[in-house]
């Protein structure tokens, strides 16, 4: 397979598993959240920080396994769908979170 492919399957793939992450963070809490537990809120902070961090961290470690050079284009490509599958993940959860908001009365 050519180094383009892979870097974007591998960025896709760990994009989208930290937005299920995400997800189910927000999804599992809710209840915690409705009443301002700080320990909650403070959870998803760190979750969402160090979540990306560790996961752009993983990719330039799966990147480097693959023998896909650090600053060449399939390594950006890399970065890129990340980032991409990555927002597209966070649209969906902002979507349902803002949807249990309303519904909440929280807003």
């Amino acid at each position: 397979m050519e180094p383009f492919s892979i870097a974007i399957g591998l960025g896709v793939v760990i994009g989208a598993v930290l937005s299920a992450v995400v997800i189910g963070y927000l999804a599992g809490t809710r209840a915690y959240r409705q009443a301002r537990r700080f320990w909650a809120l403070g959870l998803g902070y760190v979750l969402v920080a160090g979540g990306t961090i560790g996961a752009l961290l993983l990719l330039f470690r799966a990147c480097g396994s693959f023998q896909i050079k650090p600053y060449g284009g399939a390594a950006y490509c890399a970065i890129y769908s990340f980032a991409f599958s990555y927002a597209c993940g966070l649209v969906v959860a902002y979507r349902s979170e803002a949807r249990w908001r309303k519904s909440a009365s929280l807003d």
